[in-house]
């Protein structure tokens, strides 16, 4: 999550490799954004942990 600077953001990354961000704009701040967003339970973080497996890097 990125709150300061220029365009603040917050990015997000699924154990599949899905990947999905968030802007900031003047029709919504990202305490908006995240009203209703919960923390992830232990059962869920443990879920995450386990399957997570970095997407590949293609810099090329």
């Amino acid at each position: 999550m990125n709150r300061e600077g220029y365009n603040p953001s917050i990015g997000v990354e699924s154990s599949d490799g899905y990947s999905e961000g968030w802007y900031e704009s003047m029709f919504a701040s990202l305490d908006n954004i995240t009203a209703k967003w919960r923390p992830a339970t232990e059962e869920e973080t443990a879920d995450f942990a386990r399957l997570y497996r970095p997407a590949p890097q293609n810099w090329n």
